[in-house]
């Protein structure tokens, strides 16, 4: 244009005519996934290299500071005022702060050095090279694996392959299920082997006429019955409170108090019920002539008989014990128990069948050494069965309270006599427990404006977190194609090549105990 004609233009050439300002929101599912993350016992925090005051309006948005509170009661560092502080100095307010404004790249990693030196597990996201010291340091660093840089995932231990904090959150609640039915495993196999092995031992103790299982049986329940229930219990979805426990601690062992408590009482009641059933068999049974083919191998139907009633009792208290290990806290006595887990009626079923074909079909009956059972027989291994299953639920009620107490320094004094070659050993770069998680503009983005009813992850506003579970699992295998449409109106969710990203640029982690943050 000829600067001339600006210059000759009448007064006023321009005439101001209002303002337009461009909200850049959150994303709905990621408002949510902070909230679950509260509840989980994780704190958000957010550092940002916008001005305070924004800062501070989308840490309000996303609920990680209260969103009712003024600006004067908000907690904000900038990163100049990190700058003029001592490492003492930044300790001190670490733990209080959720917002950092004004952050750069060195403020970032001595942000996380800090919550680490508080004793703090940090988990550090972000999505450019500038954050790549800082995704380094962190115990978990998490890199954007659609918006970030090549050099920022090569730092990171964690890919998150569609941007997405409400993904994180999934991420959390499947790492608490797994473990959590790695406990059950445990939980189970281990009373269930040494009840085989003490069944056999105190027959010998007692001085029983002979022994109540034989190694083909003993085999047989460890490769059949142990890995059918081990499998369904490995497929257990997550509990209901599952995302509102406090984080575990981080030395916080698999093999634990209550795994062997539970080995103790859970086998002690099998053996008990094994032993009884077998002795029960012996006495009330008359002794039967042995035929030849059956005195070479020292068999008569009589022992059998016993053997068989013995061995189905086995089998059939840890079927009953597998349905007390599908839940560690909650009451295994709901409906839940028969709605739940489809495959646990599966195994229990395979289980039962093979055990009917191999007590009466003969060949099978007599290579395993059973006998025919009759009805009574069948009773008395259902009703111990069932008792068996009541005593543990009273012990998940009393235990805790009552039992544990009193067993607890026993475990603590085993504890400290344990080799340090058997206790467990933790490393850096392992997975430790994740208390705390950490968010970036890139999982905050807001999308282009979508349909609701195609987005998994839009709050429904029929539960406390918009959903009925914590956060929909189908978000994070859903959600990457939502968030991409090329819009000027885009957020850094839905970058376009000229749209200007948010400059929230990472968040960390941080937390012990019951208390956990995260920046």
């Amino acid at each position: 244009m000829d600067a001339d004609l600006i210059l000759k233009a009448p007064v006023p050439f321009l005439t101001m005519v209002g303002l337009v300002a461009i909200l850049d929101p959150p994303r709905p599912e990621a408002i949510e996934g902070v909230k679950v993350a509260t509840k989980a016992g994780i704190v958000v925090k957010m550092i940002t290299g916008d001005h305070p005051a924004t800062a501070t309006a989308i840490a309000k948005m996303l609920s990680i500071v209260p969103p009712n509170s003024s600006d004067k009661d908000v907690s904000t560092f900038t990163g100049p005022q990190l700058d003029a502080m001592d490492d003492d100095a930044l300790d001190s307010v670490v733990l209080g702060c959720n917002v950092f404004a004004r952050a750069s790249p060195e403020n970032k990693i001595r942000i996380v050095k800090s919550l680490q030196r508080m004793g703090q597990v940090s988990s550090m996201t972000g999505d450019g090279v500038n954050d790549a010291p800082a995704l380094k340091a962190a115990n978990i660093g998490v890199a954007m694996g659609i918006t970030g840089t090549d050099v920022s995932k090569e730092a990171a231990k964690m890919v998150l392959a569609d941007d997405n904090f409400a993904t994180i959150v999934v991420a959390v609640k499947e790492g608490r299920r797994v473990w959590d039915n790695l406990v059950k495993v445990l939980m189970y196999n281990i009373p269930v082997n040494f009840a085989q092995g003490l069944s056999v031992f105190f027959s010998y103790v007692l001085k029983l006429e002979t022994v109540p299982l034989t190694a083909i049986q003993v085999l047989y329940v460890n490769m059949v019955t142990s890995v059918t229930m081990g499998m369904m219990l490995s497929m257990e979805p997550p509990e209901g409170d599952i995302m509102s426990r406090p984080p575990r601690k981080t030395n916080k062992r698999l093999f634990g108090k209550k795994v062997m408590w539970n080995c103790i009482y859970v086998s002690s009641l099998m053996v008990c019920a094994v032993i009884g059933v077998f002795q029960w068999s012996l006495t009330n049974n008359p002794a039967d002539e042995v035929d030849g083919r059956r005195a070479a191998a020292d068999r008569s139907p009589r022992i059998d008989r016993a053997r068989g009633e013995a061995f189905n009792m086995l089998v059939f208290a840890e079927m009953a014990y597998a349905l007390n290990c599908r839940y560690l806290r909650d009451k295994a006595i709901t409906t839940k128990l028969f709605t739940e887990n489809w495959w646990c009626w599966v195994a229990i079923g395979i289980a039962t069948t093979l055990q009917i074909i191999l007590t009466y079909v003969p060949g099978v009956s007599y290579f395993f050494y059973n006998g025919p059972i009759d009805g009574m027989a069948w009773l008395r291994i259902l009703g111990f069965s069932t008792v068996i299953f009541f005593l543990v639920e009273i012990e998940k009620v009393v235990g805790p309270k009552y039992l544990m107490p009193l067993v607890r320094p026993l475990f603590n004094a085993i504890g400290v006599i344990t080799p340090e070659a058997l206790k467990t050993q933790r490393t850096e770069t392992g997975m430790q427990s994740v208390k705390f998680i950490a968010t970036s503009a890139s999982t905050f983005g807001v999308p282009h404006p979508t349909n609701n009813a195609s987005n998994p992850c839009a709050p429904s506003g029929q539960h406390a977190h918009g959903y009925d579970h914590p956060v929909n699992e189908q978000a994070s295998a859903q959600v990457p194609h939502l968030h991409r449409e090329k819009s000027s109106g885009a957020g850094v969710g839905s970058r376009s090549p000229t749209s200007k990203p948010m400059e929230v640029e990472g968040t960390v982690a941080m937390g012990t105990g019951h208390n956990m943050q995260v920046v």
